[in-house]
C-alpha cells in the first residue's frame, strides 16, 4: 500500500469587528472604500429595503457597485432564490476578487453570507444589517443558510464576514412588529447570558442595547464558531421556535417564535426541577409584559405530532433525538460539561402545552 499526505495544517484568522453607531454608515464605508480595492460590488437586498432606501444607499457607493434584489419573506429564502442572484452575479462578471454586501434583515444576511461562502469557492462579504433581529443576532457569528422543504437553515456554511456595520439610524423605519421581533432575541441574551442586562432593558437607547448584545454573542462565538459545545446556549428557545415557524407557513414571526419557544423550554426546565417555580414566573411576566403571550392564542390547538415531526428535522438535533437548551436560572443555561442541549420526546412537550392551554 502507498500512501500520499496532504498536510494542510494552518492558523487562520477570522476575526472582524462590528461598528455600532448612528449615522455612521457613510462615513463607514468611505474610509472602507479608501482602503479596500474590489473588482466588483454586490449591493443584496430585498424588495422592502429595496423600496425604502435604494436611492439613498447606491450613492454611498463607489460606481463599480451593483443592486440586486429578491422578494422579501423567509418564504424566499430558499434554493431558488439564491441560483437567481448566483445568476446574476455570473451575467455581472463578478470575480474572486468581487465583494457582497448584505443589506437587509437576517433572510438578507444569511443569503448573502452563504451565495458569498460558494460563489467562486468563496468571495468576501460584509453584514449591514436594517432590523433589530439581524443587529443583535444573525450579522453576527458567521452562520448562513438557506430554508429547504424540511426545516430551517438546513442547508449553510460557516463564514465569517470582513465586518459588521450597525447604523441605528435604520431602526427609524421599521414597523413595531420588527423591533417586538429583535426584542426576543435580546430577552434571549440576557436570559442565557446577562440577568442584570435583562432586567434593565426598560431603557431604549438602542445602541446601548445592540451593543451588549453584540457583546454577548462575540464572546460565545469566540469561544465556540462551530457550535460543537457554548454556542449551542443561543439556540435557547430556537428548536420550538423554528418548528413553529415551519409549522405555521412562517405567519408568524421569527422572534414571536422564539420567544414562545423560549416559554416553552423554561417551563420544561422547571417541570424538570432545573428552573425554580420563582424564576420561570418572573421569565413569564417578563415575555407577558412585552406581549408576547398575546401569541398563545394563535397557536392554540396545533397539531403536536407535525410539530414535532417538523423539529426531528432540526439541524440542531442529535442520534434522532429533538435537543433544547435548558435553563438553570436567569442569566445561566444548565450544562453537563461541554452538553448544553438536552433531548425532550413528545410525551414531555404534549404534557407542558397541556400546561400552558395550547393544546
Amino acid at each position: 500500500m502507498q500512501k500520499v499526505s496532504v498536510k494542510l495544517k494552518k492558523k487562520v484568522d477570522y476575526s472582524y469587528d462590528i461598528y455600532i453607531g448612528n449615522k455612521i454608515l457613510g462615513d463607514w464605508l468611505l474610509d472602507y472604500f479608501k482602503q479596500n480595492s474590489f473588482s466588483i460590488i454586490g449591493i443584496i437586498t430585498d424588495s422592502n429595503v429595496d423600496k425604502i432606501y435604494k436611492e439613498k444607499i447606491t450613492s454611498l457607493f463607489p460606481k463599480n457597485s451593483r443592486w440586486f434584489t429578491f422578494s422579501a419573506g423567509e418564504e424566499n429564502k430558499n434554493i431558488n432564490t439564491l441560483l437567481q442572484l448566483s445568476s446574476s452575479l455570473q451575467k455581472e462578471n463578478f470575480d474572486r476578487k468581487s465583494l457582497l454586501v448584505a443589506l437587509g434583515g437576517g433572510v438578507t444576511g444569511d443569503i448573502t453570507g452563504f451565495l458569498a461562502s460558494i460563489y467562486m469557492r468563496g468571495i468576501s462579504f460584509i453584514q449591514i444589517p436594517t432590523s433589530l433581529l439581524a443587529m443583535v443576532d444573525s450579522s453576527i457569528g458567521g452562520k448562513t443558510g438557506i430554508d429547504t422543504e424540511f426545516g430551517k437553515n438546513l442547508l449553510g456554511t460557516f463564514s465569517q464576514p470582513e465586518a459588521v456595520v450597525i447604523d441605528t439610524e435604520f431602526l427609524k423605519t421599521l414597523p413595531e412588529i420588527e423591533i417586538k421581533n429583535g426584542m426576543a432575541e435580546i430577552i434571549k441574551h440576557g436570559l442565557i447570558f446577562d440577568k442584570d442586562y435583562l432586567l434593565n432593558l426598560k431603557d431604549t437607547d438602542y445602541e446601548k442595547i445592540v451593543k451588549r448584545s453584540c457583546e454577548i454573542k462575540s464572546y460565545v462565538v469566540s469561544k465556540d464558531e462551530k457550535e460543537n459545545g457554548l454556542r449551542q446556549i443561543l439556540n435557547f428557545g430556537h428548536t420550538i421556535g423554528h418548528g413553529l415557524e415551519k409549522l405555521f407557513d412562517f405567519s408568524l414571526p421569527h422572534g414571536i417564535c422564539v420567544a414562545l419557544g423560549m416559554l416553552i423550554e423554561s417551563r420544561i426546565s422547571m417541570e424538570r426541577k432545573i428552573l425554580s417555580i420563582e424564576d420561570y414566573n418572573q421569565i413569564e411576566n417578563i415575555l407577558k409584559n412585552y406581549g408576547y403571550l398575546n401569541y398563545l392564542e394563535k397557536i392554540k390547538g396545533l397539531d403536536i405530532e407535525k410539530l414535532f415531526s417538523i423539529m426531528l428535522s432540526d439541524k440542531k438535533n442529535l442520534k434522532g433525538k429533538v435537543r433544547i437548551v435548558l435553563l438553570k436560572k436567569i442569566g445561566r443555561v444548565y450544562n453537563e460539561g461541554n452538553i448544553y442541549s438536552f433531548p425532550v420526546d413528545i410525551n414531555e412537550f404534549i404534557k407542558v402545552f397541556q400546561t400552558l392551554n395550547i393544546l
